[in-house]
């Protein structure tokens, strides 16, 4: 999304082809699970998203910090019980730029790609610990995650066609090579499921081992990040922190790039006083993997299934 621009990313990727066919295309009949930390669900750009399915995933977190060297208890400063609402800004931004339906005086530029997605299920996997060393550990569990990839797939009511991931280890080590041989394996249990993952940020901190789990499961889509003018024009290059292969295991990745800078995406705290609808000028392939989501969705309602077929048409 660009909220300030002539186009956004959805235009720029070419969505309006899609919703202005006849008839529209926008998403209808998927549900897409959004992994991440919570979505605030009464966002106007979520008007009439069913989120029936909304669930938490943190014990493992809690586990991980349940000892008298650690902070008790890993959330967002959000009351007890948990629940999915997101007190931080990450999966509302993320969920905007898969299926959000515009708001406020720009909504029109301000849609996700997807933007007549009917359900998104919402897991929140992501906690924080505290705000101060030694107990401000934010981020996830790979446990938490393997977790709310089972409930999404197979667990729910309504399991999902669609899976985002704007996540990422912060190493490669067994766990987390796990963590992408989970996604390979619900890929080629499911006949029709899609993952999309984000390549992450790490260019600029060199090497050769840029992108992690989950983004080097071989069935997931991964995105990198490609520059966008702030008029909403690709400029056909990587951007400068978007994370770049292969992979340490010699897969080609990431898979494709979508638009991952000068975006605008939902603001979380859009209901405190003087605080905007859309944060403007937001980057990073966490913005980008969910907006290949949301084509995704569209490919979705058209009768391409699965995760391979998907992958091709959007490739090529």
């Amino acid at each position: 999304n660009l909220g300030s621009g002539d186009l956004n990313s959805a235009t720029a990727l070419g969505a309006p082809a899609f919703w202005n066919a006849q008839p529209a295309v926008t998403g209808g009949g998927q549900t897409v699970a959004v992994l991440d930390s919570g979505i605030v669900q009464n966002h106007p750009a979520f008007n009439g998203v069913d989120f029936t399915g909304s669930m938490v995933f943190l014990n493992n977190a809690q586990a991980f910090t349940a000892n008298p060297n650690n902070h008790p208890t890993c959330t967002w400063g959000e009351p007890l019980p948990l629940t999915a609402n997101g007190v931080a800004g990450h999966g509302t931004a993320v969920a905007d730029a898969v299926a959000g339906r515009g708001a406020g005086p720009t909504a029109a530029a301000e849609r996700g790609v997807a933007y007549g997605v009917p359900h998104i299920l919402n897991v929140k996997v992501m906690y924080n610990c505290g705000n101060a060393p030694p107990h401000n550990h934010t981020g996830f569990q790979d446990p938490d995650v393997l977790l709310g990839l089972q409930y999404a797939s197979f667990g729910a009511k309504t399991v999902a066609s669609i899976i985002n991931l704007s996540l990422s280890t912060d190493v490669s080590d067994a766990s987390a090579t796990a963590l992408s041989d989970y996604v390979d394996r619900i890929v080629d249990l499911s006949s029709s499921l899609v993952v999309t993952a984000s390549a992450g940020n790490r260019l600029k901190a060199g090497g050769n081992d840029q992108i992690h789990a989950p983004g080097t499961a071989y069935n997931a889509i991964t995105v990198g990040a490609e520059q966008m003018d702030d008029k909403g024009n690709l400029l056909m290059r990587p951007d400068e922190d978007s994370s770049r292969g292969p992979t340490q295991g010699g897969l080609r990745k990431p898979d494709l790039s979508a638009a991952g800078s000068n975006l605008s995406v939902a603001n979380y705290k859009f209901a405190a006083k003087g605080e905007p609808l859309y944060l403007d000028k937001q980057a990073g392939t966490s913005f980008s993997a969910p907006e290949v989501a949301g084509a995704a969705a569209l490919l979705r309602e058209l009768g391409v299934s699965g995760q391979l077929t998907v992958k091709a048409v959007l490739i090529n």
